[in-house]
């Protein structure tokens, strides 16, 4: 159970799946370090990764975003439960590995034949129906995980885990309400 892992077991997990593990603040959105957004898998060796933490640091910690990989910031108005009730509604995105977060979920998916452009943005925003708020991290993101904390004094913690997902294109803009580039 990935929950139950050390912040560095964890790292290496994410290593091992090829992303770059960025070292954060503890419960804070401040990268440790410069240079992260050029950050690769290959400087996220077991030297650097014990470095951060290692010997029981508590710098919190995240990966950073790569083609195909989207990961999914849904915010509900103030509880995460309304973010939650409307993945529910959308069996396609029940099938995606989800953490908890303060105010809703990060939603793991891949979207491989994204468009280069708009991959090069970096980050999608939209705000749904209901005031859901939705971030699409795209592209050299570096997003907070599991074990990493929370301002509300928890924890991220993945609900479920499992195959990160395929979907297409043209399926998340239909979900998102993502607006044609033109």
């Amino acid at each position: 159970d990935i929950n139950r892992r050390s912040r560095l077991e964890v790292a290496t997990f994410f290593r091992e799946l090829g992303f770059a593990v960025v070292p954060f603040k503890a419960s804070k959105k401040l990268p440790l370090i410069t240079g992260w957004p050029t950050l690769d898998v290959a400087r996220c060796d077991d030297a650097f990764l014990n470095h951060w933490w290692g010997n029981g640091h508590s710098n919190d910690l995240g990966v950073l975003v790569a083609s195909p990989l989207v990961i999914v910031d849904i915010d509900g108005p103030g509880d995460p439960a309304v973010a939650l009730d409307w993945i529910r509604n959308r069996p396609r995105l029940t099938e995606a590995p989800y953490e908890i977060t303060t105010r809703g979920c990060h939603l793991w998916l891949t979207c491989p034949d994204m468009p280069a452009d708009t991959r090069d943005a970096g980050k999608i925003a939209v705000t749904l129906p209901g005031a859901i708020n939705v971030e699409l991290f795209v592209k050299r993101g570096a997003v907070r995980t599991t074990p990493s904390g929370l301002s509300s004094g928890g924890q991220y913690s993945f609900a479920k885990t499992g195959p990160v997902p395929e979907v297409p294109w043209a399926e998340l803009r239909q979900v998102f309400g993502i607006a044609e580039r033109a």
